[in-house]
């Protein structure tokens, strides 16, 4: 990918340059033209030209570049999609992993359930012995 975007890089860069230097060569050739100066127009011309092919020619590889970029880009991500579903898409045995944890998940809190309403009413019932026994206790000093 790296390499991609420096062949890019360097394709558009000489390209504009091309560009920049056709434009310099046009300016002296219509410089020369408001002049009547025939000699410095050919000249700006002859400067011209390969520029101006030099840019076509550097715009045809990059548009070359890009397009081969798209179809790299559209096989990672079909790739990528590719992976991300079958990651989405468990596998039977999978499946019935997440099943057993959810059945132990589900067990674990039901025995915590009943063993908490257990302990409830253990202290519960130990609250009542106790005051049965404080008030046998109170019934026994009253005698007394």
């Amino acid at each position: 990918m790296v390499s991609f975007v420096n062949s890019v890089t360097e394709s558009l860069l000489t390209a504009f340059t091309h560009i920049k230097a056709a434009e310099k060569a046009v300016d002296v050739y219509e410089s020369a033209k408001a002049r009547g100066d025939q000699g410095v127009m050919k000249r700006a011309l002859s400067y011209a030209s390969p520029e101006i092919s030099g840019a076509i020619k550097q715009s045809k590889e990059v548009s070359g570049d890009l397009q081969e970029a798209r179809e790299k880009a559209k096989e990672e991500e079909k790739k990528t999609a590719d992976n991300e579903e079958k990651k989405s898409v468990p596998s039977e045995k999978t499946a019935i992993e997440s099943k057993d944890k959810a059945s132990v998940s589900n067990d674990l809190d039901d025995n915590k359930e009943k063993t908490d309403s257990a302990s409830k009413q253990s202290d519960s019932e130990v609250n009542s012995i106790s005051n049965s026994a404080d008030a046998q206790t109170k019934h026994i000093d009253i005698i007394a």
